[in-house]
């Protein structure tokens, strides 16, 4: 799920994340998965997820993304209101 942070301190479903570890994918299947008829991109260990190897399609459902459904950022979401982690 990614959410945006907003102004009074609450979070906002944008969109959501969809992704396969790439090795247990590639043991059982050939190819690409897709989603939509969207492929999913491959990103390398060490990625932006803190996980191994991973097949990726973003899809930002909830905000319509003037770039399209299946990209990696958003022109207009924006994290800046994080104030960080508090656990």
């Amino acid at each position: 799920m990614i959410y945006e942070p907003t102004s009074n301190g609450s979070l906002r479903l944008t969109g959501a994340d969809f992704l396969v570890l790439a090795d247990a994918w590639d043991a059982k299947k050939a190819g690409s998965p897709e989603l939509m008829g969207q492929l999913f991109h491959y990103f390398e260990f060490p990625n932006r997820f803190g996980l191994p190897a991973v097949l990726h399609a973003a899809c930002l459902a909830l905000e319509d993304n003037p770039n399209g459904a299946f990209v990696n950022w958003h022109p207009n979401v924006s994290c800046e209101l994080f104030g960080g982690l508090t656990h």
